[in-house]
Order: structure tokens, then sequence, then C-alpha cells
């Protein structure tokens, strides 16, 4: 699929020295790719992260007559 996109020269001159290629396609694919995924919050990527409490006992607290105001 093609798009035009209206793109600054200077901003193009530094993606091509950034990047060290001529291949505005690919740098764009590049880009735009590694966008998505940073915006994918994939749940696999916390696996190993969350440190938990051994004694944290969640069905105490929900028992409890403590206001949270």
């Amino acid at each position: 699929m093609q798009y035009n996109v209206n793109i600054n020269e200077k901003t193009v001159e530094e993606l091509f020295q950034k990047f060290k290629t001529d291949d505005l396609n690919n740098i764009i694919n590049n880009l735009l790719r590694d966008a998505l995924k940073k915006k994918q919050g994939r749940i696999e990527d916390f696996f190993g992260k969350v440190d938990y409490v051994e004694d944290y006992d969640y069905k105490s607290l929900r028992n409890r007559n403590e206001s949270i105001d």
C-alpha cells in the first residue's frame, strides 16, 4: 500500500545520517514498526519482573471496615 507523505527535507537528511542509509521507505517502515511495538503493552513483557510478597493476604483486605477516603 502506498501513501504520499510530506516530510521536511532537513528531517529526511537527519534520518539518512542517523540510520546511515538512503532508503527512506525502509527507515519509515522500521520507525512505524517500533512505534507500534511500544504501544502494544503486552503482558508477556512483565513476566519475571513483578515481585510478590509471600505473606500478602488480599482476602483479608476485603473484609476490613476501614474507609479508604
